[in-house]
């Protein structure tokens, strides 16, 4: 950074001297005390052509500049003196207020080439601290705002972080989610690789996934859901327990392996699990302050502040939806038909349990045949009617002998029972058989 104080210092020498000539030429014209007033005069406007009003609302800083190169040195918003404005001094300003960007859609695929769209918000600032220091890309060292003008400042800082943001998102759903089923629970996963992305923020030294370390170290109180289960390489009906125990047999794993290795490298004397443990709660805070907008990730190549990430609900292509819908019917109606066919298998075997008043068994074909009715509901009178009987040859005696036990045992069939006692045999010695005569 450039120093101000020895060129302010020289601007005001000049400027007196300047005022001091002009003040002994008037002076020596119209007399001292008008060499005196045209002194004080050329001081009063050196001093006041200098002044510039750094705004406040909305909020900005200044980067000062000397012969049009920038100094690094920044001013906030207030009064501001620059000797010489405009010939040696200069002020470039920029506004540094958190700036909101929204995309409405941000179409990926999964690896199953389903198509989906996503709304992403991310917000930033740009580092306004005094005392911030970065590098060009020279290695010269400059204030962060000075890398944040070259970038293009508002428009080209939107340009850069977009692409970052989209690109990232659209890269991590494409190689990492399997299913576009898979894609409505990685919320957490795409901010943490779009952080990474973004920050330059390695990734965590283990081969477990980050937000199953969060609900494995109680920093996330949810279950464990299917997609956890599926990258542990369990069924999705696991127990917590058994998800607890391959977690902790992974981590000793990754202990014994390259990553337990490398952590004691680079952090000697402080174990690998712990290291893990501080790390995941890190990460697991940062992203918690990116959601809620109040993270503070200095990103000084760009001179500006990640400040909240967001991804919205991830809704995939009409039709896939459409269809998944249509198969969770065809699942539904096959499932209530298998229940059904089993509610009718239990019907026949209850049927072809009992016994006539003579004591034998009834045909299990006989039994089904007694099931072919319908229930009508008319009003409030539940009727029963016959549809297509069709009892085999002798089967109507069969049925008068078993009135007294299926009336008590199956009140589904007592109905037809009496239908055809009254409707054929009425009285006599067919009627006491049950079924008539033929």
């Amino acid at each position: 950074m450039k120093s101000t104080a020895g060129w302010t210092a020289a601007c005001i020498v000049a400027a007196s001297v300047v005022a001091l000539l002009l003040g002994v030429f008037v002076a020596s014209t119209f007399g001292g005390n008008m060499g005196f007033l045209c002194f004080l005069g050329v001081m009063f406007v050196f001093f006041g052509q200098g002044l510039y009003q750094v705004s406040a609302d909305p909020p900005q800083v200044i980067i000062v500049t000397i012969f049009g190169d920038t100094t690094g040195v920044i001013r906030r918003s207030g009064w501001r003196w620059l000797p010489l404005r405009g010939l040696v001094f200069d002020a470039i300003p920029l506004d540094i207020g958190i700036v909101n960007e929204d995309i409405e859609e941000v179409s990926y695929f999964t690896k199953d080439n389903v198509a989906g769209k996503a709304p992403v918000s991310y917000s930033w600032q740009p580092i306004s601290e005094p005392n911030a220091e970065a590098e060009t890309a020279d290695g010269r060292a400059v204030h962060p705002l000075v890398n944040f003008l070259a970038a293009g400042k508002k428009d080209g800082i939107h340009d850069i972080m977009n692409d970052k943001v989209i690109g990232t998102f659209v890269e991590f759903m494409r190689g990492n989610v399997e299913t576009w089923q898979d894609a409505l629970s990685v919320g957490d996963l795409a901010v943490s690789a779009i952080f990474k992305s973004i920050t330059g923020e390695g990734s965590l030294p283990t081969s477990i996934r980050t937000s199953v370390l969060f609900k494995h170290f109680k920093l996330q109180k949810e279950s464990y859901n299917e997609a956890d289960k599926s990258s542990l390489e369990l069924p999705a009906d696991a127990a917590d327990a058994d998800v607890t125990a391959k977690i902790e047999a992974q981590i000793a794993d990754d202990e014994s392996g390259d990553f337990g290795r490398m952590v004691a490298r680079d952090h000697p004397g402080v174990s690998y699990r712990t290291h893990l443990e501080e790390r995941v709660g890190s990460r697991y805070k940062q992203l918690a302050l990116l959601r809620t907008g109040r993270a503070k990730c200095d990103l000084p190549d760009l001179g500006v502040r990640f400040t909240r990430l967001n991804i919205g609900e991830r809704v995939p292509d009409e039709k896939v939806v459409a269809a998944a819908g249509k198969i969770v019917i065809e699942r539904l109606e096959r499932e209530s038909e298998k229940i059904q066919a089993e509610a009718r298998r239990d019907q026949v075997r209850e049927l072809a349990s009992l016994k006539d008043n003579d004591g034998n068994p009834v045909p299990n074909d006989h039994a089904r045949r007694l099931l072919e009715l319908q229930q009508v509901e008319s009003g409030k009178n539940i009727n029963y009617i016959a549809l297509s009987v069709g009892l085999p040859e002798g089967a109507e005696e069969l049925v008068g002998k078993l009135a007294d036990t299926v009336k008590a045992a199956a009140p589904l069939v007592a109905p037809i029972v009496a239908a055809k006692t009254t409707g054929k045999g009425g009285s006599g010695k067919g009627g006491s058989k049950g079924g008539g005569t033929k």
